[in-house]
């Protein structure tokens, strides 16, 4: 059987399964507990509405901070990053930090206020960008939650510059809804 076949019974599994079982908690319970999917497989399927019977911990401790920016012409937006944000140095690698300097040129300053989390059981790292994925599909509710332990906050302005904008690889997503 090709690759490509295996793909194929694969996608119509999951089509089946998600249109013939019409109980959330049952789907999670097939895809989870009978297939063996774990939750962040789950997740990568798009199949992120079943994120509040998630149960996976990871075996690692996953840093991240959720980031609010204000410019002082009033623009705002909130992103989770990966890692722990204390400096403009921790944001000059995610995407949405640098476009929200390109949309706000005319920003004299940005105020930054961060909350950094970890998650998970294990040794410690940065966040991926799938972890951060995982992380947006649970939720505000998830950051308050007994499952994640908020470790500092800080709070910084930034004295724009955009006139040497240089986009970098991005290790952030935004979190629909924070």
């Amino acid at each position: 059987m090709t690759d490509e076949r295996r793909k194929e019974l694969f996608d119509s599994a999951l089509f089946w399964i998600t249109s013939h079982i019409h109980d959330d908690d049952e789907i999670y319970n097939s895809l989870h507990n009978v297939i063996g999917m774990t939750d962040f497989e789950i997740v990568d399927c798009g199949i992120d509405y079943l994120s509040e019977y998630f149960t996976d911990r990871p075996n690692k401790t996953m840093l991240f901070s959720k980031v609010t920016l204000t410019a002082d012409n009033g623009s705002t937006d909130e992103f989770l990053c990966s890692g722990i944000v204390n400096s403009e140095e921790d944001l000059e690698n995610a995407d949405l930090y640098n476009e929200f300097l390109e949309d706000n040129s005319d920003a004299e300053s940005i105020e930054v206020n961060a909350k950094a989390y970890s998650f998970g059981e294990g040794e410690s790292e940065n966040a991926s960008d799938d972890d951060l994925i995982y992380i947006a599909t649970r939720g505000e509710e998830f950051l308050h939650s007994d499952e994640v332990d908020e470790i500092e906050s800080s709070h910084f302005i930034i004295l724009t510059d955009n006139e040497d904008f240089d986009e970098e690889d991005d290790e952030s997503f935004r979190m629909g809804g924070m």
